[in-house]
């Protein structure tokens, strides 16, 4: 498929602000909360699925994605010890972006080889599997240097699994334009995204500096308690004034 059907897909999810942690969403619930993202236009869905290996954290598998159809775009983060099984899983399941961990490195180059030029149908059309690679806090980014010209998605998480320690709005602003840097020309056909420790006061704090992100990764503070609808009119307007910064 052609380098111009790809980046007709990225310069389309650059201009959704926000990709949606649904798995942190009350579940009984799905449906409202469904209709009410695609009221809000958010069509970008985030699916987390880690197996308790590397990081304290164990969540759904990919089955949870067959759940879904195709008007949603499907943004699948993998923390698992096995990547290539888990990756070819979820391409089955019908993900339409899948980002692996680099921290992982347990087939992660044969799972980045099984994932190059596969495609994935979305809202009717077959685009291009996009490839991500995320970044614990404490890796730095030249890890990422290997990678740059077989990644579509790279994406930095904002705190420590382990010890649940957050990056300071500065710090993030500093690992971006490090990443920004990092990748020169080549920023304007990839997407970055910050993914984690997302709330009202993080977003605020974000909202005042010039952070050259597209997306950002929102779950437990997109969806705690009441407030979803004015979230979904306040965050995109929030992060797209921090891109306009840049």
């Amino acid at each position: 498929m052609s380098n111009e059907c790809k980046n007709q897909l990225l310069q389309r999810l650059k201009r959704q602000p926000m990709s949606a942690a649904i798995l942190a969403s009350a579940w009984q619930d799905l449906r409202a909360t469904l209709a009410l993202l695609q009221q809000h236009q958010v069509n970008l869905l985030h699916f987390d699925i880690a197996d308790g290996y590397n990081w304290p954290l164990f969540t759904t598998s990919e089955t949870a994605l067959c759940q879904f159809d195709r008007h949603v775009f499907k943004d699948v983060h993998l923390m698992v010890r096995n990547n290539l099984e888990m990756a070819q899983k979820c391409y089955h399941s019908g993900a339409n972006a899948i980002t692996l961990q680099i921290e992982s490195d347990q087939s992660l180059d044969a799972a980045l080889t099984f994932l190059k030029d596969k495609t994935a149908e979305f809202q009717g059309v077959n685009y291009p599997l996009l490839i991500g690679l995320a970044m614990m806090p404490a890796s730095p980014i030249e890890e990422f240097a290997r990678y740059l010209d077989d990644v579509d998605l790279f994406t930095l998480v904002t705190f420590d699994l382990h010890t649940g320690e957050k990056l300071s709005a500065g710090e993030l602003a500093v690992r971006v334009q490090q990443l920004v840097s990092l990748l020169g020309a080549r920023r304007k056909d990839k997407i970055i995204a910050l993914d984690g420790g997302i709330s009202d006061e993080s977003l605020a704090h974000l909202s005042q500096l010039d952070i050259d992100i597209d997306w950002l990764v929102a779950g437990s503070g997109l969806f705690r308690a009441n407030g979803l609808a004015e979230r979904l009119k306040t965050w995109p307007k929030r992060i797209q004034t921090m891109q306009q910064r840049t």
